[in-house]
């Protein structure tokens, strides 16, 4: 139930809040005072159109104004909606005392469950006759929900409903339905070709090569086989021991080889000899001694010259010390002295001389013939060395020369029988058999084709006999429809009837909507509408009906619940709302 409409720069009013009651609220007043703007508010807070259906309503938006309002108080929510001018409008929801919610005009419309037209249709009497044809079978397909499908299936009950079938246009599917048949019928035929085709094929079948025991030849070509593969087995060993006895050779000839090379090798390591070490002793001996010899020479050093002599040399005259007189005798002693000390001086420094001499060259020899024996102990550690390391590579040489055991193959068995034969009778029952096979799998192919094709035959036959069931029902359908939908719009004082796919409505009477005045389309209008709520269960509980003065009656017309019932009166100059 509506209890309230506040419509700011609504039309031709600025900002206006009126009330309504439960049952019938009549809106009196002169014409344009905005009693059938009620019905567009209506409209435009449910679904952003004005009471037409046009999307985008900037004429209801006050002239001189960019925006308008509408907010639309119910009994259980408050719908509020704004538009500005060369926009689209949005709406909120307010539920409960709850915080308001923003809604798109596709939740909004889920919400109240059925489009505009049926809304529309539901509400505002005289708005479903002027609906275009296609659109009030859309209305009416609304109201009714007829199961096309669940009345399908009753018309042609064990049959499946094609997929093709979409129940949007039943002349369409009855069409699409005759349509498969056809080519059902098309293929049903080319498999009945195939398939006596196939039965031809099978009679006139060759029985020349049936004679043959597969059983049995599959088991001789076994057995065959196993002596065949005797006579392989046969040449593959033959083939092995040709190779065995080829290595045989080769290892008594590299046996040969080895024996010749170890013999060179033993005569080489024999003429290395055996190493001396006497020799190597006897030079480290003599090298102990003369070092030995060499290290006391220098130990004890050489001998130091004796100090020189000093001899006082008494001049001629007076003494220097004293100043006396120095006697010639005294003088010439005095030099006797000197010179016998000089001598016996030059004596002992030549013998010391000398013996220093004899050192450093018994010294020097020492040194000599040291660094010849060290020398020579190189020499001969070397030419060890190098005669060890060819005695142990011509030893590793000897180790390596082994000579290979040499082992004579067996030769192989041969096979009993005649090879030749074998094969040629194993390759004639292979032949015999693999020809049996292929006649009795082709015979079998074909027997498979038939049982194949003869089911098909028998899928398309009930294929056929289905679609031709359904196409049948879907064109008996509309007529059951037709009947369906107007058994539950039956109206009072109201006749509605389908000719060629277009509705029409009269009156009881019979004279079409068309050609009824003004007054008694209304009627007929108002009492559509009240058939109309009582078949779709969301139905607003509310009805719009205008120029209600334009028939004679209508108070016992009117729809039981809120009704707003739009009332010329000259003498209002304003809308004025009067509850009943």
């Amino acid at each position: 139930m509506i209890v309230a409409i506040t419509l700011r720069n609504f039309r031709g009013h600025k900002d206006k809040t009126i009330k309504f009651g439960p049952g019938v609220n009549y809106l009196v007043g002169r014409n344009e005072v905005g009693k059938t703007t009620i019905c567009d508010a209506i409209a435009f807070c449910f679904y952003g159109t004005d009471q037409y259906g046009n999307r985008n309503p900037d004429h209801l938006i006050t002239f001189g104004e960019e925006a308008t309002q509408v907010v639309l108080t119910t009994d259980k929510a408050v719908f509020d909606r704004v538009k500005n001018r060369n926009s689209t409008s949005t709406v909120s929801l307010t539920r409960n005392g709850l915080p308001p919610i923003k809604m798109t005009q596709t939740e909004l419309t889920a919400l109240l469950g059925m489009s505009f037209d049926l809304f529309a249709s539901l509400y505002n009497a005289g708005f479903f006759m002027e609906l275009p044809q296609l659109k009030k079978h859309e209305v009416i397909g609304q109201i009714a929900k007829l199961d096309r499908r669940a009345l399908l299936q009753s018309l042609v009950p064990g049959v499946e409903i094609h997929a093709k079938i979409k129940f949007e246009n039943l002349k369409i599917d009855a069409q699409v339905m005759a349509s498969e048949r056809r080519i059902a019928q098309n293929q049903l035929s080319s498999d009945q070709g195939a398939l006596a085709q196939v039965e031809t094929q099978l009679q006139e079948f060759s029985q020349e090569l049936t004679s043959l025991d597969l059983e049995s030849t599959k088991k001789e070509i076994e057995s065959l086989t196993a002596h065949a593969d005797l006579f392989d087995l046969y040449a593959s060993d033959l083939l092995k021991y040709q190779a065995a006895m080829t290595r045989a050779r080769e290892a008594h000839d590299d046996n040969q080889r080895l024996d010749a090379e170890r013999r060179k090798t033993e005569l080489e390591l024999k003429a290395l000899g055996e190493e001396n070490p006497a020799l190597k002793d006897s030079t480290m001996v003599r090298l102990a001694q003369l070092s030995g010899e060499y290290e006391n020479l220098y130990m004890a050093g050489a001998e130091s010259l004796p100090q020189v002599p000093v001899v006082v040399e008494l001049p001629e005259g007076n003494c220097p010390q004293c100043g006396q007189l120095v006697p010639p005798k005294l003088r010439e002693s005095a030099a006797n002295a000197r010179e016998k000390a000089l001598n016996d001086y030059n004596r002992r420094a030549r013998e010391i001389q000398n013996r220093n001499d004899a050192r450093a060259s018994r010294m020097e020899t020492l040194r000599k013939e040291i660094d010849g024996l060290k020398e020579h102990l190189q020499t001969l550690e070397t030419d060890r060395a190098v005669k060890q390391a060819q005695r142990e590579l011509l030893q590793e040489k000897l180790k390596s020369l082994v000579a290979k055991e040499v082992v004579k193959p067996n030769p192989p068995q041969k096979p009993t029988g005649d090879e030749k034969s074998i094969r040629d009778r194993l390759a004639d029952l292979r032949a015999r058999f693999h020809a049996q096979q292929l006649f009795n799998q082709k015979r079998e192919k074909l027997a498979a084709s038939e049982r194949l094709f003869r089911t098909s035959v028998e899928q398309k036959i009930k294929l056929v006999e289905n679609l031709k069931q359904l196409e049948d029902a879907l064109l008996r359908m509309p007529e059951l429809e037709v009947r369906q939908t107007l058994e539950m719009l039956k109206t009072p004082g109201v006749e509605m009837m389908f000719l060629e796919d277009e509705l029409v409505v009269t009156d009881a009477k019979r004279v079409p909507y068309q050609s009824l005045s003004t007054g008694r389309r209304l009627k007929i209008s108002v009492e559509l509408c009240k058939t109309f709520q009582r078949l779709v269960p969301r139905a607003p509980q509310f009805y719009f009906i205008d120029n209600v003065d334009l028939m004679d009656t209508y108070r016992d017309i009117l729809p039981r619940g809120q009704v707003f019932v739009a009332k010329v009166d000259p003498s209002c100059a304003d809308l004025q709302v009067v509850a009943e």
